[in-house]
């Protein structure tokens, strides 16, 4: 065995040990999401609606899309 399975081997027991705890995590993101659609009065057929609209305009976070930075407009800071 080399040293990159002998590591690889430890990052994915790491992963594993650590799943529920993320997944919990995960719920309570998912729940704080909700509260805010629903103060905002959309549901959750339009909020995936938008996600899906913004998906095919910008790409997504599981395609390896993400944002690196965010500039002002000079005069907006």
């Amino acid at each position: 065995m080399t040293r990159r399975d002998t590591e690889t081997e430890r990052f994915d027991k790491l992963v594993r040990d650590h799943i529920p705890g993320i997944i919990e995590e995960l719920a309570d993101v998912l729940e704080v999401v909700h509260a805010l659609r629903a103060e905002h009065g959309v549901s959750a057929e339009r909020l995936a609606e938008i996600r899906e609209e913004k998906a095919a305009e910008r790409g997504r976070f599981a395609d390896g899309i993400v944002l690196d930075a965010v500039e002002s407009p000079a005069g907006t800071e």
